[in-house]
């Protein structure tokens, strides 16, 4: 037995090949949680990153894995990320204070 797929959610897809555009095509109000800010480690890379949500879905969806590290209290090692184009080491805490004066 086959799935049926909705001919709105095809629509959509068909009109936007990334499948989180096509998600907010369908539900504008899902952007705001597609874009926020996600500390990620995508297994096979040395460093840790920060994508959107909406990052996490594109990676799945090409096969990559990852672990969303973003609310884990555990977390205490240093993390690098980029600040003006140069590199700088932040504690998670210190990263999160910095984006949250965006």
């Amino acid at each position: 037995m086959a799935h049926a797929v909705n001919e709105v959610i095809l629509a959509a897809l068909k009109l936007n090949s990334d499948p989180v555009d096509a998600l907010i095509a369908l539900h504008p109000e899902e952007s705001v949680t597609l874009a926020q800010p996600r500390l990620l480690h995508v297994f096979g890379e040395e460093s840790v990153t920060w994508l959107t949500e909406g990052d996490k879905f594109r990676l799945h969806r090409n096969g990559k894995k990852i672990m969303d590290i973003t609310d884990h209290d555990t977390f205490n090692s240093k993390t690098i990320i980029s600040s003006a184009g140069k590199a700088c080491r932040l504690t998670r805490q210190e990263a999160m204070f910095l984006l949250s004066l965006e």
